[in-house]
């Protein structure tokens, strides 16, 4: 990775933790499961697959791809918290958080993924 590389997923990584902590400090539930751990999945499953419909070819450079990619999904999402609060959680409601961000974040990137191609097809 070049030093500009670096830099680049470091500034995004700080932003995406930044953003996490923010969400995780309102402490929202829904139906008894951690919301903020849903919306941060979610919404970086998304930003992923728009990358990635997007493809390589896009006006979305390689430094970019690295800052939103790698660094800010990469430090905004969490499958650690995800994994400690559905321990925590009672069975039934954990099988839910399961299949929540499990499910949630398949059908997110794969949103994501169809608008990314969408917008390279019609731009």
């Amino acid at each position: 990775m070049t030093p500009a590389g670096a830099l680049a997923v470091t500034i995004g990584a700080a932003a995406g933790a930044l953003c996490r902590a923010l969400l995780a400090s309102t402490g929202w539930r829904w139906v008894g499961l951690p919301l903020p751990t849903l919306m941060v999945n979610l919404g970086g499953s998304f930003v992923l697959g728009l990358l990635l419909g997007l493809g390589p070819d896009s006006r979305v450079g390689p430094g970019t791809r690295a800052m939103v990619g790698t660094g800010f999904c990469g430090s905004f999402t969490t499958m650690s918290t995800f994994a400690v609060e559905t321990l925590d959680l009672p069975p039934w409601m954990a099988a839910a958080n399961l299949g929540a961000n499990v499910g949630g974040s398949l059908l997110f990137a794969a949103l994501g993924t169809w608008v990314g191609r969408s917008l390279r097809s019609t731009g």
